[in-house]
C-alpha cells in the first residue's frame, strides 16, 4: 500500500506528464522549410555580381522527415533559367552529383542545435565553366513564423566574402 506521501506524489506525476509531454515534443520538432522562396535583394547583403540581372530568383524546397529536394529558377534579360531539382537526405550524408552545366558538386544537409539547416557545399569546375571552386558552409534559418528564409553562406577560403540571401515565402496570391 502507498503512503500518503507516495500517492500524492504519484497523482501529481499522473496529472503533469501527460500535460507537459506534448510541449516537449514539440520542442524538438525540426522546421520545414518547404514551399517558394523569393529573394529579396535589397535585404540580402554581397551578392554576386551576376545576381545583378536577376530580376526575380526563385528557390524551390521540397522537405520531408528524412530529405530535401531544391530547385532553382531564376528570371532575368528577357529569359527564365530552371535548375533541375536535386535531392538531398537531411542525416549528414555527402551526396556527389554531376551537373549537366559543368560542375561537380558534394553537399550535405543536416540540422543544427539551434534547429537551423547546416548545409555543406563543395564544387568543382570543369568544362567550358570557367568560375573559381567554392567550398562553403550555409545556415539556414526561419523567421517570423516561417515568413523568412536567411542564408548565410560562409566562404571556406580567406579570400571569399561571407554573403546572406534574404527569401520571403512567396503566397497563393504570388506575392
Amino acid at each position: 500500500m502507498l503512503t500518503r506521501r507516495e500517492f500524492i506524489c504519484t497523482a501529481l506525476l499522473a496529472v503533469i506528464t501527460p500535460t507537459t509531454f506534448p510541449f516537449s515534443l514539440k520542442a524538438v520538432e525540426k522546421p520545414d522549410f518547404s514551399g517558394v522562396w523569393i529573394l529579396d535583394k535589397t535585404k540580402s547583403i554581397n551578392l554576386p555580381p551576376l545576381f545583378q540581372n536577376v530580376q526575380e530568383y526563385l528557390l524551390i524546397i521540397k522537405q520531408d522527415d528524412k530529405a530535401i529536394t531544391v530547385s532553382t529558377e531564376f528570371t532575368g534579360r528577357g529569359q527564365t533559367i530552371s535548375a533541375e531539382p536535386d535531392t538531398f537526405p537531411i542525416d549528414g550524408s555527402v551526396v556527389e552529383k554531376n551537373d549537366s552545366r559543368g560542375f561537380k558538386q558534394k553537399r550535405s544537409f543536416k540540422f543544427g542545435e539551434n534547429n537551423n539547416l547546416y548545409v555543406e557545399t563543395e564544387k568543382v569546375f570543369f568544362g567550358q565553366v570557367q568560375m573559381p571552386n567554392t567550398s562553403e558552409k550555409e545556415f539556414w534559418d526561419l523567421a517570423e513564423e516561417g515568413k523568412t528564409l536567411t542564408i548565410t553562406i560562409m566562404p571556406k577560403t580567406e579570400e571569399g566574402q561571407k554573403q546572406v540571401r534574404v527569401f520571403t515565402r512567396k503566397t497563393q496570391n504570388g506575392s
